[in-house]
């Protein structure tokens, strides 16, 4: 039986969108304790608490200037919603390649994580950026990280990291009463 829509999609009435992302915070799926989602119908999608296991935190990644991308698309096709999922895949630059980052690429491709990424558009309560999170329920896994000094000075000394992952929704939005509380508690160690 195929699903009914029930809602219009209201546009943003007196407000810009604006494109790009500017930070990525990266969570060990294995070290995130619990979360729970929105079950209003207007907000179904949304993610509203994430609390880490006790002693573990998030990351925040150093990336390249305007090199962070997502994107969550649906993939499969009939009419079985068991052939369906939304590809999540998380893009990013990191410059160099100390030591530093290479053993960060060493680890990553090695865990499995959650991704937060905070956007240049403004949230719906427009006190501050809108906040998507990819890999929620099965994770991320590293599936690509070109790196290299190039030829010429101007070529990048670095790598660009892909993060992949395969979940039943579309990526959730972060809707909290002080989206950046939640930001400082996941990349602080938990209590």
């Amino acid at each position: 039986m195929a699903c009914l829509i029930t809602d219009g999609l209201e546009g943003l009435c007196g407000q810009y969108t604006v494109g790009g992302n500017n930070r990525v915070i990266l969570l060990n799926k294995a070290e995130i304790a619990s979360f729970s989602t929105i079950a209003v119908p207007t907000n179904q999608n949304a993610l509203d608490t994430l609390v880490m296991k006790t002693g573990k935190q998030g990351y925040e990644i150093s990336a390249r200037s305007l090199s962070i991308g997502e994107t969550s698309d649906l993939v499969g096709g009939g009419d079985a919603a068991s052939a369906k999922h939304f590809s999540q895949v998380i893009t990013f630059t990191v410059e160099g390649l100390s030591q530093e980052v290479s053993n960060f690429i060493y680890k990553l491709g090695l865990a499995n994580v959650v991704a937060i990424i905070v956007t240049n558009e403004s949230n719906t309560a427009g006190d501050g950026n809108r906040i998507q999170i990819f890999g929620l329920y099965s994770g991320l896994d590293m599936t690509a990280s070109p790196g290299g000094t190039g030829t010429a000075k101007t070529d990048l000394s670095g790598a660009a990291i892909t993060l992949t992952g395969a979940e039943t929704y579309f990526a959730k939005e972060v809707i909290t009463a002080d989206n950046d509380a939640f930001l400082v508690a996941v990349t602080t160690p938990a209590p």
